[in-house]
């Protein structure tokens, strides 16, 4: 058996060292390897935090820098929970119109998609629907309707039939949606 040199013990042992070393770095790389991928994590995640802290200051700005316009816009609606500010209003524009008027219906719904479009209100919207029995001479009954369209209310009629009667006046029916709002307090 031939003996091992000193020589080939030193190269041994630099090869044992280099393998050994080689090792080392190759798992402190894989280390280095995940830690990066949780910095980039952590990175992301405070750059997600940092744009929905802005989204949230715009959008308290944009709420603070509205709230007159809102209300305006509210002032629009009928209030479901007490709609009776809109009846007065309705019965003196029947008094102005000089016709007599009665609310045979009021109900509340939920207005959908298919039909939104042809109300011109927005998808899945409250409103408020009133069906009124209205009787005078024709000039004032088409007064009246004229009134109801510019009431300060979003109001659409949405069915009509009026005809003259026996005394030579005018009656029918109106059915009109209007925008609503529940009240909360």
């Amino acid at each position: 058996m031939r003996r091992i040199t000193t020589t080939q013990k030193i190269f041994a042992g630099a090869a044992l060292i280099c393998v050994a070393v080689a090792g080392s770095y190759y798992m402190l790389l894989q280390q280095l390897r995940v830690l990066e991928l949780e910095r980039n994590a952590l990175v992301d995640e405070r750059t997600t935090l940092q744009i929905l802290e802005r989204t949230e200051q715009d959008t308290r700005t944009l709420l603070l820098s509205t709230a007159a316009q809102r209300d305006g816009l509210l002032a629009h609606l009928v209030s479901v929970d007490n709609p009776t500010e809109f009846l007065e209003l309705l019965e003196a524009v029947a008094d102005d119109a000089r016709v007599a008027m009665q609310v045979s219906v009021l109900s509340t719904e939920l207005v959908d998609s298919a039909r939104a479009a042809d109300t011109g209100m927005s998808a899945s919207r409250q409103c408020l629907q009133a069906t009124m029995e209205v009787k005078g001479a024709w000039a004032n009954v088409h007064q009246f309707i004229t009134l109801v369209e510019y009431m300060p209310y979003a109001v659409t009629i949405t069915k009509a039939g009026i005809a003259e009667d026996m005394d030579g006046l005018w009656d029918g029916t109106i059915q009109i949606r209007c925008g609503a709002q529940q009240t909360y307090e």
